[in-house]
């Protein structure tokens, strides 16, 4: 896998469950090809992501709003895909799940800790070459860092 790829992170929390229900695609296997959903607000950062780039998904769970790490996904097209079942969500990108780690990767245990993508709102898709993000000095080793924290959740 080549970690220069791996060029976004996106929350993907979700609102509508009870805060201890709160686990947005849990329902997915390694290998499932399925619609990452974004804000409507969000509509145009959907195809800032090139084909075959790699999208970190974090999200906030459980009762103490704790952020895990919890997807590595794959675009695997360069198309918005509608959906009309989600209302304030009516757009979204087929992804393929690489990673799947559940609840295995507290957020503050990664270098995420020292970097703050959460001003961005939730749904937007950041960008690790936004030096407001990641500083470019520490990019490669972020994005070394993820590989490593995937690597024993993916398909081998």
């Amino acid at each position: 896998m080549d970690f220069r790829r791996i060029t976004r992170v996106k929350n993907i929390t979700d609102k509508l469950h009870e805060k201890d229900k709160r686990e947005a695609y849990f329902g997915k296997n390694v290998g499932d090809k399925f619609k990452l959903h974004y804000p409507d607000k969000y509509r145009g950062n959907i195809l800032k992501t090139n084909k075959g780039d790699y999208i970190v998904l974090y999200q906030t769970m459980g009762i103490n709003n704790e952020k895990y790490v919890t997807h590595l996904v794959r675009t695997i097209d360069n198309k918005e895909a509608p959906e009309e079942k989600k209302p304030n969500y009516k757009y979204g990108r087929m992804v393929e799940l690489i990673a799947f780690v559940k609840k295995e990767i507290p957020y503050k245990e990664t270098l995420f800790k020292n970097l703050n993508f959460t001003n961005k709102g939730w749904g937007y898709a950041a960008s690790f070459e936004n030096e407001k993000f990641v500083p470019q000095d520490k990019l490669e080793k972020l994005q070394k860092h993820l590989v490593e924290i995937f690597k024993p959740y993916m398909v081998k």
